[in-house]
């Protein structure tokens, strides 16, 4: 049992972390409007003066003010007569850099004498990304453009920006879009810049991506930095892409978004799309969104986001796979939305004595939402004496957030602290509730308490709350958060083993064991436990929500036995079968449609 009469729950603990919180995440905000960056010397002048003012114009559907002309290039040379630097040169709007013919010529061209300068909206058209490489030669960029760039089928490697912006593609107040593209090996700042923004590439419109990699590059700096692998002032579109093993490294200032930082926009990862083994990590500023770090709300459809980190050696650490900082969001809306995915692996981690750890998966200054997902073995910790550590899987700190799951299983995630870990699986650290519908909440662990769940009111319809850790004579599975008082949980027809005496039920939940089988693909995108021989959870739950299938979608019935089971998992009677069972061409099986 929680002692909420103790003093940590006063109104001085209360006042300490509001003050905490709100100065850990607005502390990178002041240095990042302070950014003034210098162009290298053989950068374009136009770049003097970088500014973060959204420019979103999309020069792709303006009219060409000439007809179309596709601009062989027939020499691997860096410049000259029929190079990619003499062909940029001629380019008119909406024009075509086909670097198609040198396939048979060159695997590489080496750029010698600085980035290629684009002043139109111009496709660069290549081979393929791995017949053809444009390289930088670790010296310069690789594409200046001011006015919309397109870059399709090529590899855009080994760029470099001493001064910190854009290591290989800089799209100056304008839209950058890659398809069947790599970005690898890209590098902004040497160390001495005060200020970093896109290892790989620097955005001032809209990023798209399509089956396409940001990967293995990084930004460095002596204060803050924002996007190892890409910084973008609006929206992110990936689509079948991967943002992998980039690193945003601070000394003194804020890290945020290891692979990927928007100033204001949202982030959409769709269909198949990895943000995957990514860093943000600073010494003495925070860290947030080892894989993501958003301005605006992130949504994550089908995809993985996997193996990342936030680490602050001196001050806290926010959301390891993924944070965001939209709040305000519209009723019903999240700041935070994963659907159909998996959120795994991800580290929050700080080393400071008395700073705070939230969100090892996620965290949001907003609500968050889980649906026919997996958030799965994610970890916050910190180290310090006098720290706390909450929301190893998902976290909201937003005082009227909340994290709701459908449909969907949080399992093998922890909260570790010297002083104070909770939420081990979810954690609304601030003001929020935890709602789950047909969800599986077990295996989670906490240092102090609430192993499965906190927060500030719940709801549960037809939820497994079960098998999570937490030190003996404390809430296993849930408990109310940090400064929460006693409530009720709302809803009916779910398990719970073990709660805190200051939680009620409106509706008393089973207290068995619902014999969950290890986690494991049982069919379907996402991993999930299913139910052994004789579960009490079988044909006991509800479908209040009249979903058509369980976590692992179609063709999953959501009932299909006497009524529906309670959890993420539905045990079948019989699975019905559908052409292309394996997924064969690439997206939801026909009866999903």
């Amino acid at each position: 049992m929680t002692d909420h009469s103790s003093p940590r729950f006063g109104a001085a603990r209360r006042n300490i972390l509001a003050a905490c919180l709100a100065a850990a995440l607005t502390a990178g905000a002041a240095a990042h409007s302070q950014l003034s960056i210098a162009p290298s010397d053989r950068a374009s002048p136009m770049f003097s003066g970088l500014a973060h003012a959204p420019r979103m114009a999309d020069a792709r559907n303006a009219a060409p003010a000439h007809p179309f002309a596709s601009i062989p290039v027939t020499t691997c040379a860096d410049a000259g007569t029929g190079s990619l630097r003499e062909a940029a040169a001629l380019a008119n709007d909406s024009d075509e850099i086909d670097l198609r013919g040198l396939e048979l010529l060159c695997s590489t061209i080496t750029l010698e004498s600085g980035a290629i300068a684009l002043d139109v909206n111009a496709t660069v058209q290549g081979p393929g990304s791995d017949a053809l490489t444009i390289d930088g030669g670790g010296t310069d960029r690789v594409f200046y453009s001011t006015a919309g760039l397109t870059i399709n089928d090529l590899t855009i490697a080994h760029g470099n920006h001493d001064g910190g912006a854009g290591g290989c593609i800089v799209a100056y107040g304008a839209d950058l879009t890659l398809t069947r593209s790599v970005v690898t090996n890209c590098h902004a700042g040497d160390g001495s810049n005060a200020q970093s923004r896109g290892g790989g590439v620097y955005v001032g419109g809209i990023l798209y991506m399509q089956a396409s990699t940001i990967s293995l590059s990084s930004a460095m700096a002596t204060n803050s930095v924002y996007g190892g692998g890409a910084y973008v002032v609006g929206d992110v579109y990936l689509g079948a892409s991967s943002i992998v093993g980039n690193t945003a490294a601070a000394q003194s200032g804020a890290a945020r978004g290891g692979g990927l930082f928007t100033v204001f926009g949202s982030v959409n990862v769709y269909h198949r799309s990895r943000v995957n083994d990514n860093t943000a990590q600073s010494i003495d500023g925070t860290a947030s969104g080892g894989g993501v770090s958003a301005g605006g709300p992130v949504n994550a459809h089908l995809s993985t986001v996997n193996g990342n980190t936030a680490y602050s050696e001196s001050l806290a650490s926010f959301g390891g796979g993924i944070h965001s900082d939209a709040s305000g969001v519209p009723a019903g809306g999240s700041a935070i939305a994963i659907h159909g995915s998996t959120l795994s692996g991800n580290i929050a981690s700080t080393n400071c004595g008395s700073c705070l750890a939230i969100g090892g998966g996620a965290s949001a200054l907003g609500p968050v939402l889980a649906s026919y997902s997996v958030v799965r073995d994610n970890e916050v910790s910190a180290a310090g004496a006098a720290a706390g550590a909450a929301g190893g899987g998902l976290a909201t700190v937003a005082a009227d957030g909340r994290i709701v799951l459908l449909n969907s299983t949080v399992s093998g995630n922890s909260a570790n602290s010297g002083h104070l870990g909770y939420g081990g699986g979810i954690a609304s650290v601030y003001g929020g509730p935890f709602v789950a519908y047909n969800s599986t909440i077990a295996f989670n662990e906490a240092s102090h308490f609430g192993g499965g769940a906190t927060g500030h009111g719940g709801t549960l319809f037809s939820t497994i709350a079960a098998n999570n850790e937490a030190p003996v004579g404390t809430a296993a599975d849930l408990a109310p958060g940090y400064l929460s008082g006693p409530f009720t949980i709302d809803g009916s027809n779910s398990l719970v083993i073990a709660a805190s005496a200051e939680i009620d039920f409106a509706n008393e939940p089973l207290h068995a064991d619902p014999l969950l089988l290890a986690l494991a693909d049982n069919g379907g995108l996402t991993a999930t436990h299913a139910l052994g021989a004789g579960s009490p959870a079988i044909d006991a739950g509800e479908d209040s929500l009249g979903a058509n299938y369980d976590q692992r979608f179609c063709p999953y019935p959501r009932e299909a036995g006497a009524a529906a089971d309670i959890g993420a998992f539905e045990q079948q009677t019989e699975v019905a079968d559908y052409l292309f069972g394996d997924d064969f061409e690439g997206g939801l099986p026909p009866c999903a449609n």
